[in-house]
């Protein structure tokens, strides 16, 4: 809303407070004030034309001046637009209204602010494409720092930063965008929203958000409600509430030096150069003006800033002079490209006397201009002076000029890359097992690939012997009988087989005397264990099994039997027969087929 009320004086009224109209006809005349003709007293025409309608009033002096008004409605479809006349009183008073966008609050508000020479950047918790929700009692609360609420509940407004969804659908809104302000009280950083929905008494509903330094990203919570001041506290361990801390650099004659890195870097000609900073206007009229020159001022028009970094004048008076930046105590500070220079002064600020006046200036890139001219930004309450430059000058300062290892202290995954890393094994996970079903859906393949890995896993070979009787037709002692040896290797048996499978076979001819002890009654147990000497038994899978001496002193004592070192003999098991090399003799008796486990390296046959 704008006014203007110091125009010309207005137009006489009527008695009745009705305004006269000029000019008037009267008599066929035209008259532009008030007239005496025909009365007493000054009078005037309430319309145009007197002739015609008659209608007059005595006139009456005001001491009212013309007034206007604008009235600025927010309109997002408008640009620019213009004003419109919105209502007349007594040609007096005119009232205009101005649809425009110019005057919407802002939808976004700043994310990324300086206090006390650290700097907060609380852009990761701001999304352009939804919100942070959780829910608490039942209440589902959503939440935006620095912008609007998205993806939120539909009754929340598009300036709302946060929003309250009951258990029952209502929707109130718990702060505006454009009501945001940051500060940090002892490392937390507090955000605060006002203006929500009505609570009674005048009052409106508003939000304190209250951000922790962590690991994380992390999640906002509920604290606690307030009723007197309708106030909602909420709380957020973050890493965004984590301070920056720029990298301090050293300064001699123009130059910074980075005493991390060793890097140099020449500010040129802006460091001894005086310039002029404006655009400080107080509300009481007062104006003024900030003489900076960074290698200290030597040549000014008011004598008393000579020494200083930084001095207050006005232009309309010689005599005031005040210094705010003195170069005794200068810091400079480098962040992502940006420089910061702090200077320090011995004037007691005004508000507090307990502090000194200090000015900051925050230096930063732009590559279309050269020097750039200091521009005011505002004082703060604590009598900090706060200037923007852009100049062409730092924009060298670049990350290779900073500490690598300068940054945030803590660093984590936010949610969202932790919720596309769990995505992603999700979807490694189903893919492996769509290959899988694919390779193996076949009977036959999934039956290969299991004998592989059985083959792989085994810790030894199965194998099995079996002894079969044979005739010696050069030898015509009967006793004399020469006796097969049949290493079978047995794969790994198939499930629902019955192992019936063909093993290969090694055979060996052995002398009958070195099975002499071998008893085979049927009435023998299936569980009875023999030993068989003159026989050196070889498990190692291709290998053949030898006699240890040819054999033929059928007199040599049988070793007694120990427990741990037996041959089972499995009876009523049909022998299986195996394929002779060629060669060998075929057997002239059925052969049955003898099982020797190795359970364990105590079982031995005993020569």
């Amino acid at each position: 809303h704008a006014s203007d009320v110091n125009g010309d004086p207005c137009p006489p009224e009527t008695d009745d407070g009705e305004p006269c109209v000029f000019p008037f006809i009267y008599k066929g005349k035209s008259y532009d004030e008030c007239v005496l003709e025909g009365r007493a007293k000054l009078w005037c025409s309430k319309t145009a034309n007197y002739d015609r309608d008659h209608e007059w009033g005595f006139c009456r002096q005001t001491n009212s001046y013309r007034m206007s008004a604008i009235i600025f409605t927010c309109d997002e479809s408008e640009d620019i637009g213009r004003p419109q006349v919105f209502s007349e009183d007594r040609g007096c008073e005119v009232t205009f209204e101005w649809k425009t966008k110019v005057v919407c609050p802002p939808k976004k508000m700043e994310c990324k602010f300086v206090q006390k020479h650290k700097t907060y950047d609380l852009r990761l918790l701001s999304s352009l494409t939804g919100s942070w929700d959780f829910v608490h009692e039942g209440n589902s609360y959503f939440i935006n720092l620095c912008q609007r609420v998205y993806k939120g509940p539909l009754d929340c407004s598009e300036r709302a930063s946060i929003c309250k969804k009951s258990a029952t659908g209502q929707v109130q809104v718990l702060g505006l965008v454009h009501t945001q302000k940051l500060e940090v009280i002892d490392e937390t950083v507090i955000v605060t929203y006002s203006k929500g929905y009505p609570c009674g008494g005048n009052k409106t509903a508003s939000s304190v958000i209250e951000l922790t330094c962590a690991k994380t990203v992390g999640r906002p919570a509920f604290k606690r409600f307030d009723s007197v001041s309708c106030t909602y506290y909420f709380y957020w361990y973050s890493r965004a509430a984590c301070a920056v801390r720029p990298q301090e650099v050293t300064m001699v004659n123009g130059t910074l030096t980075n005493p991390v890195t060793g890097k140099s870097f020449s500010l040129g000609e802006i460091y001894f150069k005086l310039f002029s900073a404006s655009g400080d206007m107080r509300t009481n009229g007062d104006n003024y003006l900030y003489e900076i020159q960074l290698s200290s001022i030597t040549s000014s028009s008011y004598p008393a800033c000579a020494g200083a970094n930084i001095c207050q004048v006005k232009p309309n008076d010689q005599h005031f002079s005040r210094k705010v930046g003195t170069s005794d105590m200068t810091k400079y500070y480098v962040q992502d490209g940006d420089l910061d220079v702090v200077f320090t002064s011995s004037s007691k600020c005004g508000k507090d006397k307990t502090k000194s006046v200090s000015s900051t200036i925050f230096f930063h890139c732009d590559p279309l201009v050269k020097d750039g001219i200091p521009e005011f930004s505002h004082e703060t309450a604590d009598c900090q002076y706060l200037f923007s430059w852009y100049t062409s000058a730092v924009c060298p300062l670049g990350v290779d000029f900073e500490d690598e290892s300068a940054g945030p202290e803590y660093k984590g995954l936010s949610e969202r890359s932790q919720a596309v890393g769990a995505v992603l094994s999700l979807l490694l996970v189903a893919l492996t097992g769509c290959l899988l079903a694919l390779l193996l859906h076949k009977k036959e393949r999934r039956e290969t690939v299991i004998n592989k890995l059985t083959s792989c896993c085994r810790r030894s070979s199965g194998v099995s012997y079996k002894y079969s009787k044979v005739s010696k037709e050069e030898e015509t002692d009967e006793n004399e009988t020469e006796w097969l040896m049949e290493e079978i290797q047995v794969p790994a048996p198939r499930l629902g087989k019955d192992g019936q499978e063909n093993g290969h076979i090694t055979t060996k001819a052995v002398k009958a005397e070195a099975l002499s002890s071998l008893h085979g009654d049927d009435q023998d147990s299936e569980d009875e264990v023999l030993t068989v000497p003159e026989v050196k038994v070889h498990s190692g899978r291709g290998a053949e099994v030898e006699s240890s001496q040819p054999l033929r002193n059928p007199q040599r004592k049988v070793l007694k039997e120990r427990e741990g070192e037996r041959l089972g003999l499995v009876r009523g098991e049909k022998a299986r027969k195996g394929k002779f090399r060629p060669g060998q003799r075929k057997p002239t008796a059925p052969a049955k087929l003898v099982s020797f486990h190795d359970d364990s390296d105590e079982d031995l046959l005993h020569i």
